[in-house]
């Protein structure tokens, strides 16, 4: 066989093995990024579920408080507490939970005074495009700015040309 063919092939098989290296390499990076997103996942739903436990041990304390409360005859008369939580049963996400149910000793979460941003549509959108606006004005303001910064620097230029083409040196150039 010849050198050049034997060489080119070489060439060939280099590359190829070129792109299937980077093609591995590629795979390897995304299998650790997956790797680390699934780590990352898995530490903020432990430190949620954590957090979450915390809440309910503390409304858990609460509820023993108001009982408390009640079989000391210190609450009024007609109340009544809310359920406890249980940690176990939260965690399973069922629908049927006591969590997702009105409790009667929480008293009535129907409010019918909603606060405008949060009730009124118009409201809502007004703050988006305040909040435009604010972004807009800023802008122009830096723009202002860059623009009085590009002037002087070309009254700068302007001067310089000037004083060159008025020495004696400038005859030179023309």
């Amino acid at each position: 066989m010849n050198a050049h063919v034997l060489r080119t092939r070489i060439r060939a098989k280099v590359v190829e093995f070129k792109f299937e290296r980077t093609k591995l390499k590629r795979v390897y990076r995304h299998h650790l990024m997956q790797e680390k997103q699934h780590t990352q996942t898995k530490n903020s739903i432990h430190r949620r579920h954590n957090g979450i436990s915390a809440l309910i041990s503390k409304f858990n304390k609460l509820v023993d408080q108001m009982d408390s409360l009640r079989r000391g005859h210190k609450a009024p008369i007609n109340t009544v507490s809310p359920q406890k939580l249980d940690v176990r049963k939260i965690f399973r996400l069922d629908v049927d939970d006591e969590l997702w149910q009105e409790d009667p000793g929480l008293g009535d979460e129907t409010c019918d005074e909603l606060p405008r941003w949060l009730g009124d549509e118009k409201v809502r959108n007004g703050i988006v495009f305040m909040l435009e606006r604010d972004r807009c004005l800023e802008e122009i303001k830096r723009l202002d700015a860059e623009c009085l910064a590009m002037q002087s620097w070309l009254v700068d230029e302007l001067q310089n040309l000037e004083s060159a083409f008025s020495s004696p040196q400038s005859e030179l150039f023309t």
